[in-house]
């Protein structure tokens, strides 16, 4: 994976992943090669220019479209304060499938999802059954259990195999969402956002961004943009 030129990510593996990096805001062109080959000899499996105007934190995939060709997606994950007992589920519809309804415990909460598209919600933490179903019927696609922490973002991905018929999964999460309480009652603790994670305090402020890029083609890819104080 080559970003604007330079050789980013080597011998990157479907469903693989990534530490962040530090990336600068503007235009990013991003390429996907073969593994070992010749930038200059060969010609990319996948070529995008991706655009990062603002600070945020984002998610970026390269996957199958429903019409079957690769393209990047660029996604944002909201890393906004979490309510306390609560935790935000995001699904990422990153496969080929034309439209999926995502069930929580067996009942629906988006239906006709379509391709590159995604759904958040904020849901109780604790394990919920997942599942994915064709929108047009028939049975489910794939079926997990899927653990929500307090205070953290998980997002799931669905990525095309090789059976058109079936659904691989990806997951992700970013920590440190945490609301911090108003008050702490005698003998109970209570649970402040860590000033090292994602939404912590002035780390607002220090971290410009984090771009969490699953390659579904490929693998799965973090990126991390920063900014000074002040």
């Amino acid at each position: 994976v080559y970003i604007n030129g330079e050789l980013a990510i080597e011998g990157f593996t479907k469903m693989e992943r990534t530490d962040p990096f530090v990336v600068d805001p503007g235009e990013l062109l991003v390429e996907v090669f073969p593994a070992g080959a010749d930038p200059a000899a060969t010609d990319a499996v996948l070529s995008q220019a991706i655009e990062l105007a603002d600070p945020g934190n984002f998610a970026m995939v390269a996957q199958l479209a429903g019409d079957g060709q690769p393209i990047l997606s660029l996604y944002w994950n909201d890393v906004t304060p979490i309510a306390m007992g609560q935790g935000r589920f995001v699904f990422r519809q990153t496969s080929a499938h034309e439209g999926v309804d995502v069930l929580v415990n067996g009942e629906a909460i988006a239906t006709a999802v379509a391709s590159t598209e995604e759904i958040t919600v904020t849901l109780p933490a604790g394990t919920f059954e997942f599942s994915l179903v064709p929108s047009a019927g028939g049975d489910a696609l794939v079926e997990a259990d899927v653990q929500l922490i307090e205070g953290e973002l998980t997002a799931v991905y669905a990525i095309s195999t090789a059976n058109a018929d079936a659904l691989d999964l990806a997951v992700q999460t970013v920590v440190g969402l945490q609301t911090a309480p108003t008050a702490i009652e005698t003998g109970s603790a209570g649970l402040a956002a860590d000033a090292g994670g994602a939404g912590g305090g002035d780390q607002a402020v220090v971290v410009r961004g984090l771009l969490l890029a699953a390659l579904a083609c490929a693998g799965v890819v973090a990126l991390r943009r920063t900014r000074d104080r002040g």
